[in-house]
Order: C-alpha cells, then sequence, then structure tokens
C-alpha cells in the first residue's frame, strides 16, 4: 500500500483526497496538511480514512513512510513545496501550474533530474474530448495554420 500526504486542503485536495480513498486500491492518503486546518477539515479527513492532520506540511516531508505528496496549496506555493518535497525524497503530483515564472519551472525541473523523482503536473484537459477534438482538427489542418490556441475553461461549478 501506498501513502501519500497531500499539501492543501481545499476545493482541489478534496477532490483528489475523495479520490484516492473512494478509487485508488493500492493507496492511502496517511497524511493531509493545510495551513487552516480546522475541526471540518479534519472531520472530512477522518471521513475518507486519514490517519493524520496537521497545519504544517513538514510533517509530510519528514514522514519516511509517506512515499508521495499532492501538492494542492495555491499556486505560489508549487514550485517552492514541490523542491522540498522533491528534495525530501518523495515522489510529486503538483497541482497546475508549477508556477508562473519560467525560471522556477527550469528550477523545479532542474532539482527532478537531480533526485530521479517522479513528478506529474495535474492538467486533466489533456483527457478532455473537447480538447481531443480540437486537437484532432488541428492535425487535420482543419482552420488552416495554427500559430497559437487560447481557450478559456472553467469548472461547471464555483468553489465551495
Amino acid at each position: 500500500m501506498i501513502k501519500v500526504g497531500i499539501i492543501g486542503a481545499g476545493r482541489i485536495g478534496h477532490v483528489h483526497g475523495e479520490s484516492i480513498s473512494k478509487i485508488v486500491k493500492n493507496a492511502t492518503v496517511k497524511t493531509i496538511a493545510d495551513p487552516f486546518m480546522n475541526e471540518k477539515i479534519e472531520a472530512w479527513a477522518k471521513s475518507i480514512g486519514v490517519e493524520k492532520t496537521t497545519k504544517d506540511y513538514h510533517d509530510i516531508l519528514s514522514d519516511p513512510e509517506i512515499e508521495a505528496v499532492l501538492i494542492c496549496a495555491s499556486t505560489d506555493q508549487h514550485a517552492p513545496v514541490s523542491i522540498e518535497a522533491l528534495r525530501a525524497g518523495k515522489h510529486v503530483f503538483c497541482e497546475k501550474p508549477i508556477d508562473h515564472d519560467v525560471e522556477k519551472i527550469k528550477e523545479v525541473l532542474a532539482v527532478v533530474k537531480e533526485t530521479g523523482k517522479k513528478y506529474q503536473v495535474g492538467f486533466n484537459r489533456r483527457f478532455d474530448h473537447n480538447f481531443r477534438a480540437i486537437h484532432e482538427a488541428v492535425k487535420a489542418g482543419k482552420g488552416g495554420k495554427q500559430q497559437i490556441i487560447k481557450i478559456t475553461s472553467r469548472d461547471p461549478e464555483p468553489p465551495p
């Protein structure tokens, strides 16, 4: 059983926590960290079988039982926490984007190479049927030569 930690218990952290606990048979969420940890988050975590909650994500990074982390914190924390997690020996799933600054992204990628750990960015639109249709249309030459495609996509409902 792979033990994972979730850093950030907002909307997307909840989505990943629920998914892992209900769908992923060979993984369990051991710890959830959020600086705004409260009774509501703790109760939810307990309901999905999470062993520990904390305000300090370093508790996850220092836990030798946790093999991988999901970084669901605010965007400005993605790159620095990714680097810390990789250097702590964890595999990382990071929500998009890694950062808005290309140099910070390059820094993360250098640490991925340095540590040899697995690193995945959560960009689920890759499998969206609408995006697949656009991709196929571009490959077929429909609409001429594409220079740039700009797409705005929103969740079907507002965050809680």
